[in-house]
């Protein structure tokens, strides 16, 4: 047995059967099955899928802080794994896969995946997920969470980063602890970040997609990073931001010096979004009471009484074949001269329109 103790944190992995056997915060076991300390997944030229994991190893050696996994089934034979876990303020993971047959290509590949608690509602002895969807969101019920698996082709409502989360982490929140579970990516490559119910457990995971060609090796630049801190959400978003804030792109320049940034920006008007047109995106596109546009000009100066700040009015379903039309987005529903009034009352009165430009990932 492994066994790793770090900033409240107790890792008991059994390297004979290659799983997570134990995992204690605060001297309390939290894990509720075994998972495999990694599973990747292959391809060969067809598309066809493979999966290797670490309870499918014959061989398992363990040097020094590495885990060395040989002598998989063919074709797999000559692939060699080394999962590196090490105490640093907590537990950080890297995993290097080399000797990948050249008719396989590497997808995925998971580690420090583990099996924790059902949420609150649906168990007295679970807890909360803080879960950078979107802007971010804290479940206590984990049937309300869609389900998506990331295949092509796509559905568009992936848990992946960068796309729809926000942030590459997420935190397991029990009233007295919490698993901070992050990929401390500076490149801030393609990944899953994802939790989903097996058996009487929530299985948690972080997925990075290789990227790589048939035949060549995986070599980990990041760690997946464990910190433990206490039950209040904005801990964990701390140890994420910090990290974030001593690891930004090298080509970021500030807001306040910026020449590409409009001079509004740093203002932060307040951002009202509402659609013209339907009342959600599947409905009959007809217009509703925000259209013409001037008819939002009184709840839009209201607001801005309200709140003292200036407003920018960001429409949805605006485009002429809306919603989602992008590039036929032009003329704007209703014609332009409408569409220009509006505008021209909004600056008339120190305020902004934005038009709001379709999907989360990849349109702009």
């Amino acid at each position: 047995m492994i066994n790793l103790v770090s900033n409240n944190i107790e890792l008991l992995i059994d390297e004979k059967f290659g799983v997570i056997s134990s995992l204690k915060l605060a001297g309390i076991e939290r894990s509720v099955d075994k998972t495999p300390v990694f599973v990747a997944r292959l391809r060969d030229k067809a598309g066809e899928c493979a999966y290797i994991d670490a309870t499918t190893a014959k061989s398992r050696v363990v040097l020094g802080n590495d885990i060395i996994f040989n002598s998989f089934e063919a074709p797999f034979q000559d692939i060699s794994v080394a999962l590196n876990i090490v105490e640093n303020n907590g537990i950080e993971w890297r995993i290097n896969i080399k000797g990948i047959p050249q008719e396989y290509a590497l997808e995925w590949v998971e580690v420090a995946k583990v099996c924790l608690p059902k949420l609150i509602e649906n168990n007295k002895n679970g807890g909360r997920v803080l879960f950078p969807y979107n802007e971010g969101m804290i479940i206590s019920n984990e049937n309300l969470l869609p389900r998506y698996a990331p295949e092509f082709p796509s559905s568009g409502a992936y848990f992946m980063f960068p796309n729809m989360m926000c942030s590459q982490f997420m935190a397991y929140l029990f009233d007295d602890v919490s698993l901070y579970m992050g990929a401390h990516d500076t490149k801030r490559g393609l990944k899953v970040i994802d939790f989903y119910p097996q058996n009487d457990s929530l299985v948690f995971t972080i997925r990075p997609y290789s990227g790589l060609d048939f035949g060549q090796d995986y070599i980990s630049d990041f760690p997946v990073v464990w910190r433990s801190c206490d039950g209040n959400w904005k801990s964990a978003c701390e140890i994420y931001r910090s990290w974030f804030e001593n690891n930004l792109p090298s080509n970021l320049t500030p807001i306040s010096v910026s020449k590409d940034i409009p001079y509004w920006y740093e203002a932060s008007p307040l951002v009202v979004t509402y659609p013209v047109r339907g009342i959600h995106d599947m409905d009959k596109m007809e217009p509703n009471a925000l259209f013409p546009y001037t008819n939002a000009l009184p709840i839009l100066n209201e607001i801005k009484n309200a709140t003292n700040t200036p407003i920018m009015a960001l429409l949805m379903h605006w485009e002429g074949t809306a919603p989602w039309a992008p590039p036929y987005c032009w003329p704007p529903f209703g014609g332009v001269d409408v569409f220009n009034e509006f505008r021209d009352a909004l600056h008339a009165n120190g305020d902004l329109l934005g038009v709001y430009c379709s999907g989360f990932g990849y349109t702009l």
